[in-house]
């Protein structure tokens, strides 16, 4: 799983990984069930030097965060010559996974923020002491769905504003072959939840933009309440500082 961007001659590859060898392949597989790992890891050791960087997504959930630690210690120990970042994201459920409630992701993801937050910590602390680096504040959005121009399209060419919302007809925003976006699309730009953060005085705004819509839409099918991220501000971004800082 592998995204591009580029911002000014500055590319940022992203890659998702799940852990080391057959543990990332049995949880990524290509269609024909082949393995995906040592592909993703020729390429990035084998990559020309380029102006921009790799970007590691770590995967974690009950079923692999045993493997976590094995992953991190490998890619430390990786011979990489371009600038590389990894960063953790905890499994969560999606639309389609939510209304299957035996599928993989239901049974294996963490419901309790005190678990996820703890998690958090752990592993930032081993690659701290990998020497690698780590985030100087915890950051989770602000979320594409109330960013200007901000798609995405599926496989029929409709838009989207955020990936779980693909396949819910209702949502779509318009499609590659339409001249303008629909209502939908200006209902989630021009009308951004945050503002309720704003009359709050929510300090942490500008590194959340409001929370995550979709999660709530999990909850009660609404996009009229947002998901609040405030506890693990409160927690972790003193983390990030004492552990980067406290010297």
């Amino acid at each position: 799983e592998c995204a591009f961007s580029t911002q000014i001659s500055h590319a940022i590859y992203c890659m998702v990984v799940d852990g080391v060898g057959e543990i990332h392949d049995k949880r990524r597989p290509l269609r024909s069930g082949a393995g995906t790992f040592n592909k993703i890891l020729e390429n990035i050791i084998n990559a020309p030097k380029f102006n921009g960087r790799f970007l590691f997504r770590v995967s974690f959930d009950k079923n692999n965060l045993k493997d976590v630690k094995k992953l991190l210690s490998y890619l430390s120990e990786l011979n990489i010559t371009n600038e590389y970042d990894v960063y953790l994201a905890p499994i969560h459920n999606t639309i389609s996974q939510e209304c299957q409630h035996c599928s993989f992701c239901s049974l294996n993801i963490y419901n309790e923020d005190n678990e996820i937050i703890k998690n958090y910590k752990d592993l930032y602390c081993y690659m701290k002491g990998l020497n690698m680096k780590i985030p100087k504040f915890y950051t989770n959005g602000p979320c594409m769905s109330v960013s200007n121009d901000s798609v995405l399209i599926d496989y029929e060419g409709n838009l989207f504003k955020c990936v779980e919302m693909i396949g819910i007809d209702n949502l779509k925003i318009g499609n590659v072959k339409d001249l303008e976006y629909n209502n939908n699309y200006f209902n989630f730009v021009g009308n951004p939840l945050y503002e309720n953060c704003v009359r709050k005085g929510c300090k942490y705004l500008a590194l959340c933009g409001g929370g995550c819509i979709m999660k709530s839409y999990l909850k009660d099918k609404t996009l009229n309440n947002i998901d609040c991220q405030l506890r693990y501000f409160e927690e972790l971004v003193p983390f990030f500082l004492g552990v980067n800082y406290d010297e």
